[in-house]
């Protein structure tokens, strides 16, 4: 398949859906990416927020293709299949649930953009009690396998940790403030 049939084939050219993507705000209900992106002279680390799984699976070509949404000029790679390419982008359009399974699909590396960690927004709203205490006590974290015990990922504990430190408040607490806190790690 060649680059052209297969953007021609999407919803959106990758390079203007990742400009889209990037401004959207967190909602409570969302999902998060939390990503290193190349834009083709440094890597980044981004929040990008999605209101929910239909958008997720709109990103899915931007990561596919991140070398052609990331950098302003980039020729049609031959050594590329984009047949393949467009086969993993069909697996994932008709995803209903955004399975644990699928987040372990999804993350990873893509060229461009690597995924660290893919979840909802609303587990940093759920924490149990004991999670927040730990969380208190060890904002930083160095038992890496404790993260299973919390039941969250690496980005989560950071973000949340930070949180804590700047607020001295559980996110739970002050949910406007902790959207305002995720949409604003981008622009550090």
């Amino acid at each position: 398949m060649k680059l052209a049939k297969f953007l021609s084939i999407l919803p959106k050219h990758p390079k203007h859906a990742y400009e889209d993507a990037i401004i959207k705000p967190p909602i409570r209900g969302g999902i998060y990416l939390a990503c290193e992106v190349y834009d083709g002279v440094e890597n980044k680390y981004r929040l990008i927020f999605m209101d929910n799984l239909q958008q997720l699976i709109n990103f899915i070509p931007i990561l596919l293709l991140s070398h052609i949404a990331l950098i302003e000029y980039v020729k049609d790679n031959h050594l590329i299949d984009y047949a393949e390419l467009f086969s993993t982008y069909k697996r994932f359009i008709n995803l209903k649930v955004l399975s644990e399974e699928a987040i372990k699909d999804l993350e990873g590396d893509y060229t461009n953009i690597k995924i660290i960690n893919l979840g909802f927004i609303e587990t940093f709203f759920d924490l149990p009690i004991k999670s927040i205490k730990y969380i208190r006590k060890n904002p930083i974290l160095f038992d890496y396998e404790k993260l299973d015990d919390l039941r969250l990922n690496m980005s989560e504990y950071a973000i949340i940790s930070n949180f804590i430190r700047q607020f001295d408040e559980n996110p739970s607490e002050l949910p406007a403030e902790f959207l305002e806190y995720i949409s604003s790690l981008n622009n550090l």
